[in-house]
């Protein structure tokens, strides 16, 4: 395209011109960056050849009254253009490729957001269960154990009141009953066979029956029940 640098231009012009868009022309007449620029009766703006030139938007140098040829580029030539757009399109394809693999990121990142997320669940319900496990088998020891202690008490009151029976049944005490001839002969015979000081725990390994009846050697007819041990025998 074949222009003069020299003479004023409208903004419609300018725009043709420069290739730069309307509200980009404007926005520097605002900023006053053609001191040149006149405006019209009519609102409209003629801007100088010498500013555009001046701003960068122009290229060739400037000279009143003379014309030159081929002084200005034009951006609208159709191979500019097309180099341009094939530029801006390899740019575009690459960020295209960029952001898809970006998406494919973010998408398997979700994907492993997702899983952990799972495994917190489960592994919380599995926390959940243990507790409540651990809190049973806790309950069921306490109670395993107050069942011991009460039978370790039980079973100490009656070692206590074995030992007490026992240790009222004497030779001394059997050699006072009055028993029958014939049973005579066998409480004879038993205190014969064990030595003195062990008669006592014999005679008690012997007659556990009487134990269990008797709940003291002192009560009245308290030995009826030896005598009828021995009448058994």
């Amino acid at each position: 395209m074949t222009s003069h640098v020299t003479g004023l231009l409208t903004v419609a012009e300018t725009v043709a011109e420069t290739g730069a868009s309307e509200s980009t022309i404007r926005r520097r007449l605002r900023e006053k960056a053609f001191p040149g620029a006149v405006r019209e009766t009519g609102g409209g703006w003629r801007v100088p050849r010498e500013d555009l030139v001046a701003a960068g938007l122009l290229t060739g140098s400037p000279v009143e009254g003379e014309a030159v040829e081929e002084t200005v580029v034009d951006v609208r030539d159709p191979v500019v253009v097309d180099v341009a757009l094939v530029e801006r399109a390899a740019r575009a394809e690459a960020r295209v490729e960029v952001l898809d693999g970006l998406a494919d990121e973010v998408a398997r990142l979700r994907s492993d957001l997702a899983e952990w997320r799972d495994r917190a669940v489960g592994a919380e319900a599995t926390r959940d269960a243990a507790v409540a496990e651990a809190e049973r088998l806790r309950e069921v020891d306490g109670r395993r154990a107050g069942e011991l202690a009460a039978a370790v008490e039980r079973a100490a009151r009656a070692e206590g009141r074995a030992e007490g029976l026992l240790a009222r049944i004497t030779p001394r005490a059997v050699e006072a009953v009055d028993v029958d001839s014939d049973v005579e002969d066998a409480v004879v015979d038993e205190e014969d066979a064990v030595e003195p000081e062990t008669a006592g725990e014999t005679l008690a390994e012997e007659v556990p029956p009487v134990v269990d009846e008797v709940e003291e050697v002192e009560r009245p007819g308290a030995w009826s029940a030896v005598r009828g041990w021995f009448r058994r025998r």
